[in-house]
């Protein structure tokens, strides 16, 4: 097998499953994904030897070289060069016809998202079905073992001894989106102190208050009343501006008009897709998108009446700095309503194609609940609906990645992983192993801060949404995951039916 990139290709040991002989057209003729669309097996990373390693160290210094910007530019493109490892066998005759171009599997991955023919999610579960739960490739560890993932996130802001930080690769591409000064991205002293300053805000005594969740019942009335019945909408883009509108409310105290929570969930679904083109390398550019989340973080960070989360951070000492502020708000926004507004799409849909299940969340709303306004104690105890929730929690990780560093070399189970190296944890292949364990809110002392009212708002929305209505498919429905920061189903066009099964 062959791998080529920048420089003269590297023989390897050719992979168990590939063909003897394989007719391959002319290269220069089709691009690299139309190429591997023929193949009969499949893509295949590279196997890890010296040749490889050596290969990797070349290829990051010299990737590193042509770099300006600052170190934390240089790390990520010597990353990033280091992942683009790896060949279809079918493909080796291609690079000989046409060495010009670039086989590489990050390549092919980066066609493939470019030409919509496939997605990050459907990538790292190929790696992991194809060649185990644990897959290093250069520097950079693909990795689903739930022992060895606990460990890595245990690890991870360890008070005694952190092995394990942030990825360099997910740092670069969000920080260019959404800043870097921020509780998702920074660590060390700085993390733990925006952590503790921000976490009373989000835990039981603060968000299971009866006041708290009669809010958020107010929220889903007024946009569970506005949806459309009869006519074909996507359902995910509604419930993403409820969610923004419960994030928005609770954590500035500002309620924004559906048509602005609707244009807000599109700017962000925007810098989603920036970030992740900025995590594979993809050419992509958005000018105006930087200076119009500067204009929705402004008007956050003004909002009349600051609600105990804005206030803070506007008494933090480093509120002074406007980007530091701009940061914090806006990475807050993003996290605190997209992955529960997928996760929500993702449990209607399926429940719409469950019927049995369907009646069984509805008859536990009828006999628990009935026709009366829910308190908190009546919405915790629907444990159909808090167990659905789980199960698609597991099945459909809405935060589909979680990537860290090592800080130093580490022992894995048995396999040594230098210092630098990327580690890249595909969540829906963690949990399928899991044994009803889930990873999807993260683990350790970086687990997901805001998972408690997450958690909350989707036993409101769905339990109100499924006992009000029925959904209907329609021709363009796909469950297929859709991701950028998140993972969303590809086309969540639904028709609503009133049912009212409560009245």
């Amino acid at each position: 097998m062959l791998i080529r990139d920048s420089f003269a290709p590297v023989s390897v040991r050719k992979a168990k499953r590939a063909p003897k002989k394989a007719p391959v057209q002319d290269g220069s003729s089709l691009s690299a994904t139309a190429q591997l669309s023929q193949c009969p097996v499949g893509p295949q990373l590279s196997t890890t030897t010296r040749c490889l390693s050596r290969q990797n160290r070349a290829l990051g210094e010299g990737a590193a070289a042509t770099v300006t910007g600052g170190p934390a530019q240089v790390a990520t493109a010597q990353i990033q060069a280091q992942m683009r490892q790896g060949l279809c066998p079918y493909l080796s005759q291609a690079t000989q016809n046409n060495p010009s171009q670039d086989w590489s599997a990050l390549n092919l991955l980066r066609e493939g998202l470019e030409q919509g023919q496939t997605d990050p999610v459907d990538f790292l579960h190929g790696v992991h079905q194809n060649y185990g739960a644990s897959v290093k490739v250069g520097d950079v560890l693909f990795e689903s073992r739930p022992d060895v993932v606990s460990q890595i996130l245990v690890a991870t802001e360890h008070p005694s001894k952190a092995q394990f930080t942030k990825s360099t690769l997910q740092k670069e591409s969000l920080g260019q989106v959404y800043g870097d000064h921020n509780i998702f991205l920074e660590d060390g002293a700085a993390w733990k102190a925006q952590r503790k300053s921000l976490q009373p805000h989000f835990v039981g005594r603060s968000v299971l208050s009866e006041e708290n969740h009669q809010h958020l019942q107010d929220l889903t009335d007024k946009h569970l009343n506005a949806l459309p019945v009869g006519t074909p909408f996507d359902l995910n883009l509604k419930l993403r501006s409820l969610s923004l509108d419960v994030a928005i409310s609770h954590m500035f105290g500002l309620n924004l008009e559906r048509n602005d929570l609707e244009n807000l969930a599109g700017l962000f679904e925007r810098g989603g897709k920036l970030a992740q083109n900025k995590l594979f390398g993809i050419e992509h550019q958005d000018p105006e998108l930087q200076s119009q989340l500067h204009q929705v973080a402004d008007r956050l960070i003004a909002s009349p009446t600051p609600a105990p989360t804005l206030q803070t951070l506007l008494a933090d000492p480093q509120a002074s700095d406007k980007k530091w502020l701009r940061d914090q708000v806006l990475m807050l926004t993003m996290l605190g309503h997209e992955t529960t507004a997928n996760l929500l799409t993702y449990s209607a849909a399926e429940l719409a194609n469950n019927p049995q299940e369907l009646a069984a969340l509805r008859t536990e709303y009828r006999d628990k609940i009935g026709t009366a306004r829910p308190t908190v104690e009546q919405t915790t105890d629907l444990k159909v609906t808090r167990n659905y929730i789980k199960d698609t929690t597991r099945e459909h990780a809405p935060n589909y990645l979680v990537s860290r560093e090592a800080l130093e070399d580490v022992n894995l189970d048995g396999m040594l992983i230098s210092a630098g190296t990327q580690v890249l944890m595909s969540l829906h292949d963690t949990n399928e192993q899991a044994n009803g364990k889930i990873f999807s809110f993260g683990g350790g002392n970086r687990v997901c801060m805001g998972q408690v009212l997450a958690r909350l708002e989707a036993a409101v929305v769905l339990s109100q949404l499924m006992t009000r209505f029925d959904l209907e498919s329609t021709p363009q429905t796909s469950l297929a995951p859709k991701s950028d920061f998140s993972s969303r189903p590809a086309d969540a066009h639904f028709t609503l039916h009133r049912t009212d099964i409560a009245q």
